[in-house]
């Protein structure tokens, strides 16, 4: 089974690294050179299997080797946004969700300077589901049937409603068409299914799979949101400016750590081991859940931002005239010399 996943991240990967496209074009080889006194920054997660590449920097030295103290701090995912804006934090995990784009309107020197995690060009790690009992009586079968239905959201404004909007689309429907039970994390989501105070949610890894282990959902779609982005590394452009080498080299070992992942997989016994150290999921949860992408290149998906841009002023949660362009927001410059140094993959 471990293998099965090692080979499933590797066509993921491949697929989705054909499906992005850089922003700036790559510099000559070997020009950026490790850090030469140790220096320490803060980066915030909320603990997933779509920060690995981070877990496994970390845990395996390779921030070390860029001269980099790396500390992660949990917080949860709109905050990320005003820690790193206000400079309390260097950089952020998380998406680019309303929150990151009202800032922007703002006038807040935000900018994205490399991928996380993307969704598998496959199966779906943010599945819609809906519970057995209402499967299983034919109540709730499609997409279409979720009209009217108690549907939890992990939060208004968030990634997780861009997304579930992905899977309403396919059935001519929106999220206005549902009653949205929001804000609900997703261990709530699980014990709802469970007392059947809800009927459907998108529902992320792992609890998807766990609450279907425990014979509490079904997957009613698991191919609405193939290859979109899902979390972003941030941090400001002054940032950026002041401490560029620091910058380079903290993607340098991110991507290290990405790399790592793509070659010797989520399963290794080091890599799983680290990967249940920081989210406490067993090795036998990893084996059936759906993973992410983690770019060995961290390339972002700039339609997918754009499309999340979109929705969130669709749906009034950004209030703005004009959407916001990616070369406003997105600075892939240090990513580059960063993919520079280690060579392109």
């Amino acid at each position: 089974m471990f293998s099965g996943i090692h080979s499933r991240f590797c066509l993921a990967a491949a697929g989705a690294m054909m499906a992005m496209a850089s922003l700036l074009p790559l510099p000559a080889q070997g020009q950026l050179k490790p850090l030469p006194e140790k220096v320490k920054v803060n980066m915030t997660h909320v603990p997933s299997v779509g920060y690995a590449g981070l877990y496994v920097a970390i845990e395996k030295g390779y921030f070390a080797q860029r001269g980099l103290d790396v500390e992660l701090h949990i917080v949860r995912g709109g905050d990320t946004t005003y820690q790193v804006a206000g400079q309390t934090i260097e950089f952020s995990g998380g998406s680019a969700d309303s929150a990151f784009f009202n800032s922007l309107q703002r006038g807040m020197p935000l900018v994205l300077i490399s991928s996380l995690a993307l969704n598998s060009p496959g199966a779906s790690s943010n599945p819609i589901v809906v519970r057995k009992d209402l499967y299983d009586s034919a109540s709730i079968t499609t997409l279409a049937q979720l009209k009217g239905r108690r549907v939890a959201n992990l939060a208004p404004g968030g990634i997780a409603e861009y997304l579930l909007s992905l899977a309403l689309e396919q059935a001519d429907l929106s999220v206005s068409d549902l009653d949205l039970v929001t804000p609900m994390g997703f261990s709530q989501m699980a014990e709802a299914f469970r007392t059947k105070a809800i009927e459907a949610s998108l529902l992320a890894e792992p609890f998807a799979t766990l609450s279907e282990q425990r014979g509490d959902i079904v997957r009613l779609s698991e191919r609405h949101d193939s290859n979109e982005q899902m979390l972003v590394i941030k941090t400001t452009k002054d940032y950026a400016e002041e401490h560029p080498d620091v910058v380079k080299n903290f993607l340098a070992g991110f991507l290290m750590g990405a790399r790592d992942l793509q070659e010797n997989g989520f399963d290794s016994s080091e890599n799983i081991a680290i990967i249940e150290k920081y989210t406490k999921l067993k090795p036998e949860v990893l084996k059936a859940a759906v993973l992410p992408v983690i770019p060995p290149d961290g390339e972002l998906n700039v339609d997918s931002l754009m499309k999340q841009q979109k929705y969130y002023m669709s749906r009034g949660y950004v209030k703005a005239k004009d959407e916001i362009p990616p070369d406003t927001f997105i600075d892939t410059s240090y990513l580059q010399e960063a993919r520079s140094a280690l060579g392109a993959k």
